[in-house]
This record gives structure tokens, sequence and C-alpha cells, in this order.
């Protein structure tokens, strides 16, 4: 766990010295003096997580797609935090009647060239599963999953306060093991596509 958390505090600290170097000395204008402070932005998921049998090479789900919901709070132009959840699409097998995960995460973003469009930002957090089975022998149960993060993206503002992006990001999960009989993978990609908005 300690190596764990020594990458998380890496992984933060990194892309915050890097965006105060490209804020201070790249930037063609100076510093705003106001800027919005609040975001909120809503996101279609892709994720390429897998969930398999403990025992035996099948696979279940080797992909899932959900809707997410953020809202940040900028503590400078180029540094904002918040929360993040998303609801992934239903899933079921045959020997899986429905399967279902909830997600919940904090996040930093780091916007490394808040002067110019479009601009592009790091992300950096922690995260929780919450998945639920309804297996088909008439057995139910929930699993909790937890993981790390960091991500890059890219957003260009369409009208006046209004934005879209696009990110990637590489999620390592601290444990794998889903419950009584499944498993997920260690590392898991994620694609999305946001649009929100500022004020």
């Amino acid at each position: 766990m300690k190596k764990f958390l020594c990458l998380l505090f890496v992984g933060l600290c990194t892309p915050l010295t890097f965006a105060q170097t490209v804020y201070h000395v790249g930037s063609a204008t100076e510093a705003p003096t106001t800027f919005d402070r609040w975001e909120i932005s809503a996101g279609l998921i892709g994720t390429s997580r897998t969930i398999s049998p403990q025992r035996g090479n099948e696979t279940f789900f080797s992909h899932q797609h959900g809707t997410s919901l953020r809202a940040l709070y900028y503590a400078a132009p180029w540094l904002a935090f918040g929360l993040e959840g998303t609801d992934f699409r239903t899933r079921h097998t045959s020997e899986i009647s429905r399967f279902r995960t909830r997600q919940i995460q904090a996040l930093v973003k780091f916007t490394l060239t808040p002067n110019t469009q479009p601009a592009v930002y790091v992300l950096a957090g922690a995260g929780r599963n919450y998945h639920s089975f309804d297996y088909t022998f008439n057995w139910s149960e929930t699993a909790h999953t937890s993981y790390l993060f960091n991500g890059i993206g890219m957003e260009l503002r369409v009208y006046k306060t209004i934005f879209t992006a696009a990110e990637w990001d590489v999620l390592y999960h601290l444990h794998t093991r889903m419950g009584s009989f499944c498993h997920g993978n260690r590392h898991e990609q994620v694609i999305a596509g946001r649009v929100g908005i500022r004020f």
C-alpha cells in the first residue's frame, strides 16, 4: 500500500510542477485576475475493463460503456479539483443475468496550457468501483474495487463558457478480485468524450 501511495504522490507532484512552469514561463499573456471558479461536465465513457471467472480462461465481459457527471472547483486558472461519478451500462451473459458498475472518483486537473485553444491538461486521482452481480444460479453479491489513475486530455471552447473535451486515462487497480467468483484486469484504459460549462 505504501508503494501505491508513493506512486500517487509522484503522479500528483510531477504534473503540478510542470503545470506551474508552463503557466508562468510559457504563457503569452499574464495570469488573469478573475476566472470561472466552477466547471460542470457530462461524458460518454468507454473502458477496457475485463471481467473473468477466477478459474478458467473464459472472459465474461471485455469492455464497458457508461455516462459520467463531473464537478470541479478551480483554485487557480490552471488548477482544479473535484469529484466524478459514472454509471456503466448493465451487462449480462449466460452465467450472469445482471452485472452493473457504479464508480466514484476524486481528481485533480492541471491545465498545462490555460491560455491556448485547444488547452491541454493532465488528470490524477483515485476512485472506487461498486459492482453488483446477479448470477443465473440464484446468487447475488456486491464487490468493491479501488484504483489510482492518471490521464491526459484536450479541451476546446466552442461558445463563451461552453467547451468540449477528449480524454485518455490509465487506471491501476489495487486489487482485482470481484466477489466470490470473478476478477478484473489490473490495468484499465478509459476513453471519454465530454461537454461542459464553466461559471
